[in-house]
């Protein structure tokens, strides 16, 4: 059953070659997409994970405004534990 599939499939690549090449095009597009934004997600989840006692890490910021209008004029952060 599974060896008829492929036939056709394979006959329908070769009989519609441009179509083809656009369906599989936008699928390895697709895939690529996906898998940088996987790769981002994973990075990103992963910082400061080499630290020994990594859960007990905060982030502490600190904002300064402006007197005159009450606009933001520098923004800081460090890590601490």
């Amino acid at each position: 059953m599974i060896k008829n599939y492929l036939k056709i499939a394979f006959r329908n690549l070769s009989k519609y070659k441009f179509i083809s090449f656009i369906n599989v095009f936008g699928l390895t597009i697709g895939l690529t997409c996906c898998l940088l934004i996987l790769t981002f997600v994973l990075h990103e989840l992963s910082y400061d994970k080499y630290q020994p006692n990594a859960e007990r890490v905060y982030r502490v910021t600190r904002t300064f405004y402006n007197l005159q209008n009450g606009s933001v004029s520098l923004k800081l952060a460090t890590a601490s534990k």
